[in-house]
């Protein structure tokens, strides 16, 4: 099975019903959430959230109404999302994140859907703020295509991401080409939000930021990845690993001596047996890239390497999450 870009985590009941509760406002209040700006509420028919499980269409008890394709929802560490076509909403807890809402596959990703990306935690989140901030990147282009652009209809309200908790001052946004190929407009009688438009030549909707204003498209909150490679990457040596099921790998490190370490979890069986659900793993390769071995350590129930790190003798210590009891008992949620 193809391995999984994207984590995902339980909530508690009250998490989730906070979660749900500041979707819904969106929903039900976007008046306030736009400032009364007529345009903008017309484009936002957020009457879309089906709670359902994570990473797939499923739906059970229908909270607001009726399209999501994909709602996914982070771990407390960092996590790289990646939606579907089809309307997603993301919404990621704690750690540095990346949020993509497109299949970047596509012939023209983005177009027709409308995406919610949430950062996290941030003031806007308000009921699912987790108070330590995050620096979040949210990205809205590649070296090959804007996302969310030649969408039907007035200026492109057919698709375009939704991302009510940007905050300048520590996330950033990537857009495809330059500076020159966006323009960016206030909303609100207040001026207090921000639309961006990619000239298509003429203006189209791709993004729409609630909260925050005064933004430049030459500010360092906006990166623009317009170069592309002039030849295909060469590798010295490129190895995989995997099993029958979903394989995660999430960070990498290196000893003094050139032994290189890769860490992540796994759902399935890398040589040792799977102790339920997802285990965490740390495998060796040397220098010239031939695996020494994998160590795979788990409960029953979710278990996650996120970091890893080496001490001067080139002991090796991993870092993440777990939801069993992995040496101790659990105290709640996700332990560390």
């Amino acid at each position: 099975m193809k391995a999984s870009i994207f984590a995902t985590a339980k909530f508690s009941d009250q998490q989730e019903s906070k979660i749900m509760n500041f979707l819904s406002r969106l929903s039900s209040n976007n008046r306030r959430i736009f400032n009364n700006n007529s345009f903008l509420n017309r484009l936002l028919p957020l009457s879309i959230v089906n709670r359902g499980t994570s990473g797939s269409s499923q739906s059970s008890d229908n909270i607001l109404a009726d399209f999501i394709t994909v709602l996914k929802v982070g771990t407390p560490g960092p996590d790289a999302f990646v939606g579907d076509s089809g309307t997603n909403i993301i919404f990621t807890r704690t750690g540095n994140d990346i949020l993509l809402g497109v299949d970047p596959g596509a012939a023209i990703p983005g177009q027709g859907e409308i995406d919610i990306l949430i950062g996290g935690p941030d003031g806007n989140t308000e009921g699912a703020n987790i108070n330590a901030p995050t620096r979040d990147r949210f990205l809205l282009g590649d070296e090959k295509n804007p996302y969310y652009a030649g969408g039907k209809g007035f200026r492109g309200k057919k698709d375009y991401a939704l991302i009510p908790d940007f905050d300048p001052n520590q996330d950033t946004i990537q857009l495809h080409g330059e500076s020159s190929n966006y323009t960016l407009k206030p909303i609100g009688p207040k001026k207090n939000g921000t639309a961006i438009f990619l000239n298509n030549p003429k203006p189209d909707l791709i993004a729409v930021l609630p909260g925050a204003s005064g933004l430049s498209v030459d500010g360092d909150y906006f990166e623009y990845d317009n170069t592309s490679p002039s030849q295909q990457p060469a590798f010295d040596n490129a190895q995989q690993l995997g099993s029958a099921s979903v394989d995660i790998a999430f960070n990498v490190g290196t000893d003094s001596v050139g032994n290189v370490y890769v860490t992540g979890w796994t759902q399935g069986e890398l040589g040792q047996s799977n102790a339920g659900s997802q285990d965490a793993y740390v495998a060796k390769y040397n220098s010239q890239g031939q695996q020494q071995w994998v160590k795979q350590l788990g409960t029953s129930g979710e278990d996650r390497s996120f970091d890893i790190s080496f001490d001067s003798n080139d002991n090796v210590y991993i870092a993440g999450t777990t939801t069993g009891e992995l040496g101790g008992p659990v105290v709640g949620g996700d332990d560390g």
